[in-house]
């Protein structure tokens, strides 16, 4: 198998299922396009992956996507926890859903309600002493700019369409994707790994 598929046979109740994609660095152009569509994507209850996997069809514990921003480098991530038995079925389920937005872009209202989340999400936020503190922190060790709340929020305001349009090749580059599983996976090994193949 590649390096960029790997299984890993572990005795627990869940199969979790981890694929990767290229990102961007913080403070670059694509840092917050990305939040605005990693939170359609699977950031928020109201995503396209929390409602098609786990709410409509219950074939998930968890299922969610997540940016990570590093000073040089950054990655976008899927994830789902489900039962080994619904793994490959998931695990299309994911790739259907994200190839969807990959082609098409996310909709007006899509991206008007992933701003006022995250812009609501940060704001609650600096209520909390502890999140301000670990913001501040990440900012020192990164050695990036601490943004001030009305530059972030110029910042999350500012996001349109195109931007979102402009970083799909990268954050939608299939030929890139890295795919991870553990649980007990030897059963479905082969058809997981056909299923990712595929979709190179």
């Amino acid at each position: 198998m590649e390096r960029s598929f790997n299984l890993f046979e572990k005795d627990v109740e869940q199969t979790h299922i981890c694929l990767g994609f290229p990102g961007f660095a913080a403070e670059s152009g694509g840092q917050y396009p990305l939040y605005m569509l990693n939170n359609a994507v699977g950031g928020s209850m109201s995503s396209r992956l929390f409602q098609s996997i786990r709410e409509k069809r219950g074939m998930a514990y968890s299922v969610y996507s997540a940016p990570s921003f590093y000073r040089n480098s950054g990655y976008f991530t899927l994830y789902a926890g489900t039962g080994e038995k619904q793994a490959a079925d998931v695990l299309k389920l994911m790739l259907d859903e994200y190839s969807e937005i990959c082609e098409k872009g996310i909709t007006p209202d899509e991206l008007a309600r992933s701003k006022n989340q995250m812009k609501t999400g940060y704001l609650l936020g600096r209520e909390n002493t502890s999140a301000h503190s670990s913001a501040i922190g990440r900012s020192e060790l990164m050695g990036t700019e601490y943004l001030s709340e009305e530059e972030i929020i110029r910042r999350i305001d500012a996001v349109t369409l195109d931007d979102i349009r402009a970083i799909l090749p990268t954050v939608c580059d299939f030929s890139k994707m890295t795919a991870v599983f553990v649980g007990r996976t030897a059963e479905n090994a082969q058809e997981l790994e056909d299923i990712i193949r595929g979709r190179r």
